[in-house]
């Protein structure tokens, strides 16, 4: 089984068309944005085992740097997390 990465981002007083220009970014690197959540994004890694949860979160945050830097976005802050599946979404009431 593969690992999945999660990244959540803030991307702070980033204009419309950055956003956006950030949103392709991710997708050229196959980060899919995750449904209903502004700014996160789900890369699955099939064939990473057992151990490699600190060479993904290294890659999830050299897309993320790219992609602002694409985007010409100054600052951002973000979370990663690395796990087997893909994640679970849910909405409250």
């Amino acid at each position: 089984m593969g690992m999945t990465a999660m990244v959540a981002v803030n991307l702070g007083d980033a204009s419309d068309d950055q956003r956006e220009a950030f949103d392709t970014q991710m997708d050229s690197q196959d980060w899919l944005k995750v449904p209903k959540l502004q700014s996160t994004y789900a890369a699955n890694f099939p064939n990473a085992g057992d151990g490699s949860e600190q060479a993904l979160a290294q890659v999830a945050v050299d897309v993320v740097t790219m992609a602002a830097r694409g985007s010409k976005i100054a600052r951002f802050d973000a979370a990663v997390h690395i796990g087997k599946g893909i994640p679970s979404l849910f909405s409250g009431p």
